[in-house]
């Protein structure tokens, strides 16, 4: 079967696949070298993954390594010419798959994830770290370099590092989501309280501007788009958009709904 991870790669290009976690490659300015960090995505400090090797009747073969985090791209570029619907259901089963076969895999500071078979929460370390899987760390103990910023660089002395506060140390604690995602909750039927998975809330059909399935007993306020009577409908910006509704439906509330039409005809008896 064809490694999810490069079929990823093949489809979007400019994308990093790692460990079945895709997201957007962090911008290189050639002129602004010391901006490289700020500029960067903050990397996912937790998540589930599972390497699963299964005959599924539904989503077929399969022998690779999935995460939580990378079900919803995968499926999109597996199943893109299927209907909203049936991708849900899909992502549901998946998203299932990897949370009752899998692991809840922490990873410190400057590491990226790299599961493998028998070992889903192994990680790789970036810019010039070492990894130490026994204390799960990321050190930078490589001759000639010194942690500069929260960065592993070459030399002798930190003249224009900026280090990183208390604060904003706790932030990224208490939400490992990149900016831009939400923390949202996991519908399994084996899922505990601690299931979770960072959500593009402004584009997710199934949480379109926030967690349907909310995380540690928050409140849901999103919309599930892929429930409205349509054949062609997206989240944008955090709200649903009709672009055609299905046989006997017509579009509502600005294009962000479908009416059956037996219903309009009935408000306008009156």
């Amino acid at each position: 079967m064809l490694n999810i991870f490069v079929l990823a790669t093949m489809l979007s290009a400019g994308l990093q696949v790692i460990a079945g976690d895709i997201t957007a490659a962090p911008p290189q300015p050639a002129s602004v070298p010391s901006l490289h960090s700020s500029l960067e995505k903050r990397q996912r400090a937790m998540d589930t993954c599972a390497y699963l090797d299964v005959n599924d009747s539904d989503l077929g073969q399969l022998q690779s390594c999935f995460c939580l985090s990378g079900v919803n791209a995968y499926i999109n570029a597996m199943y893109a010419s299927e209907t909203p619907a049936r991708r849900r259901f899909l992502r549901q089963k998946l998203r299932g798959l990897v949370t009752d076969n899998g692991e809840v895999c922490t990873y410190p500071p400057n590491s990226r994830p790299n599961c493998q078979q028998g070992a889903p929460c192994l990680f790789s370390c970036t810019r010039g770290y070492t990894a130490n899987q026994m204390t799960r760390t990321c050190d930078c103990t490589a001759r000639g370099r010194i942690d500069c910023g929260g960065r592993c660089v070459r030399g002798t002395a930190c003249v224009s590092g900026v280090p990183v506060t208390r604060r904003e140390l706790a932030l990224q604690e208490a939400n490992p989501c990149d900016v831009g995602e939400t923390l949202c909750g996991v519908r399994s039927a084996r899922a505990g309280q601690d299931s979770w998975e960072c959500v593009k809330t402004n584009e997710s059909l199934e949480s379109c501007g926030g967690c349907t399935v909310p995380y540690d007993n928050a409140a849901a306020f999103g919309r599930d788009c892929s429930t409205i009577d349509a054949d062609a409908v997206s989240c944008i910006q955090g709200s649903c958009r009709v672009t055609a509704c299905k046989s006997g439906f017509r579009s509502a509330n600005n294009g962000t709904d479908c009416t059956p039409m037996a219903k309009i005809a009935a408000r306008s008896l009156f």
